[in-house]
């Protein structure tokens, strides 16, 4: 039975290389609800990455298909990807200077069922210069990013500590994703262990480290 990833994120798919060797690709066509105020940012992952889920298996019911979507939460305000670059702004000086979660929702179909899991990772961003923010705003990598970075480049950066899963906070917790395909008897290249956890005490270690802190 064929796999498709129900998503265009680069960062998924060089993920799900870990778990498979072979899937097809097929962005959800569909138009994602905004988040309202105080919602609860775990359903609202669940249910976007449902409703992705959904809107890809109907063109491909034989297949197991999977989708998954992020968020970004701080103070009860769900944060999805900048509608503009000034957006993008606003979210990285929202989230400047303190913590926030990132929440994974990863949703399956295969044999005429969906299953949904999820997982929650905390992120600690340092004090950042406007300047600072503003150069990486202008590097466009966060505009198609929920919260409007990538913590894999050079938003690594601004992080001063991680806590939690980095697969869950780069998009794809492969140890939620290999249960979830393990459930549909999909043959996996390894079963990953626990996904690999950075506790904020040791500090953050970012590849790129190109945009000023201060």
């Amino acid at each position: 039975m064929k796999l498709v990833l129900a998503s265009g994120s680069p960062r998924r798919r060089d993920v799900l290389r870990a778990l498979v060797d072979s899937f097809e690709v097929e962005t959800a066509n569909m138009e994602e609800r905004r988040p309202q105020l105080g919602e609860d940012p775990d359903a609202y992952a669940r249910e976007l990455a449902l409703e992705k889920l959904r809107a890809t298996a109907s063109r491909h019911p034989d297949a197991i298909i999977l989708a998954a979507d992020t968020v970004v939460y701080r103070d009860g305000k769900i944060l999805g990807k900048p509608t503009s670059d000034s957006d993008a702004l606003d979210m990285l000086r929202f989230l400047a200077g303190g913590r926030h979660q990132i929440i994974t929702a990863v949703a399956v179909s295969c044999r005429g069922e969906r299953h949904v899991s999820s997982m929650g990772s905390t992120v600690h961003f340092a004090d950042i210069s406007i300047a600072g923010l503003q150069s990486y705003v202008a590097s466009g990598e966060g505009r198609d990013k929920a919260g409007a970075y990538a913590i894999q480049g050079g938003a690594g950066a601004f992080i001063s500590g991680v806590e939690g899963c980095l697969e869950n906070i780069i998009g794809l917790p492969l140890c939620v994703v290999a249960n979830l395909l393990e459930g549909c008897d999909l043959l996996l290249l390894h079963v990953p262990p626990p996904c690999t956890h950075f506790a904020l005490e040791r500090g953050w270690s970012p590849h790129l480290a190109t945009y000023r802190m201060s």
